[in-house]
Order: structure tokens, then C-alpha cells, then sequence
């Protein structure tokens, strides 16, 4: 896995120290958006303005006040999926019924249940494209 670690100061400029294994890159940018080459891979960073909601619905601009750190771990996609299929559960509630539970382990409730109602989405969506064959 990659891992990202982020930098940005009030004014914009950033900090990117990137960790491949043993492999270790440090940049700085001045501003965004930044393209950061590696051996790896060619990572792009964009920088999308924070907004609050006020009260009456309008969005004004966040100005970040203080350094802000942040980390991604980019990982292999396909790592990604077989994971995600040992972590998945699914079997039928009795033997004589067409009804299944389906169960996912994950570290964040939310996240499993994306990945849940976006596993069932796309079954529909191919069950429908079957039928229409």
C-alpha cells in the first residue's frame, strides 16, 4: 500500500511525504493543484474549498485558519476487492426460501453499509439486464 501523508498551511502550499514499502518521496507545492510523479504511480492533488451552511441555507467559504494534517493509504484495487470477499457474508435465512442475509465485517458501520446497498444496486441492475436479454 501507499501511504500519503498531507501537509497544508492557511496559505495554500502543501507538504506531501509519500511511503511505498521501503521507498520514501517528499515534495513541496506552493499551491494547488499538483502533480506529484512517483515510481508507483502519478498522484494529483486539487484542492476543493471547504464551505459552512449558515442557518439560512447559503454556503459561505471555510478559511482554514490553522495547518492541517492529513493521511490516505492508497491501496491495489484488486488487495482491495479479495478483502472485501472474505469479508462478506452471504446465506440464505431457511432452506426452502429465496430470501438471503447478507453480512459484511468492516471497521466503519457506515462504510459496510455503502458497500452493502451498492453490492445489491448493481445485482438488481444485472438481474434486470439478464431479463431483458
Amino acid at each position: 500500500s501507499m501511504v500519503v501523508e498531507m501537509t497544508l498551511q492557511p496559505e495554500g502550499s502543501m507538504d506531501v511525504n509519500v511511503t511505498v514499502g521501503e521507498k520514501g518521496y517528499q515534495k513541496h507545492f506552493e499551491k494547488l493543484p499538483a502533480i506529484f510523479p512517483t515510481d508507483e504511480g502519478t498522484l494529483a492533488f486539487f484542492q476543493a474549498v471547504d464551505s459552512v451552511t449558515l442557518q439560512d441555507g447559503t454556503k459561505v467559504p471555510r478559511i482554514e485558519q490553522s495547518v492541517r494534517h492529513i493521511t490516505a493509504t492508497i491501496n491495489k484495487p484488486m488487495r482491495v476487492a479479495r478483502d472485501y470477499c472474505n469479508s462478506l457474508s452471504i446465506a440464505p435465512t431457511s432452506k426452502t426460501t429465496s430470501v438471503a442475509v447478507i453480512s459484511l465485517k468492516n471497521s466503519s458501520l457506515q462504510r459496510g453499509q455503502d458497500f452493502i446497498n451498492q453490492l445489491l444496486e448493481m445485482y438488481n441492475r444485472n438481474t434486470n439486464n439478464d431479463k431483458n436479454e
